[in-house]
């Protein structure tokens, strides 16, 4: 998913309708909208996705009973 993109720069911009952004930081892109997908568990279009992004570090499956 792209937002576990070590790319994925997710911020807040109050000046448009939808506040979340979702930009891509690779050098390719530069600052360009990230393509997604955010929810479903499949590739990027862009071809540039690496995992590393800021939500890698959360579970895999949230409410599997594990912790630790």
């Amino acid at each position: 998913m792209a937002i576990d993109c070590r790319w994925l720069k997710r911020s807040l911009d109050p000046a448009r309708r939808d506040p979340y952004t979702m930009s891509c930081t690779h050098i390719v892109r530069e600052g360009a909208e990230c393509v997604g997908p955010f929810l479903e568990d499949m590739e990027t279009g862009c071809g540039l996705w690496e995992h590393g992004g800021p939500a890698s570090a959360r579970p895999r499956k949230l409410g599997s009973g594990h912790h630790g």
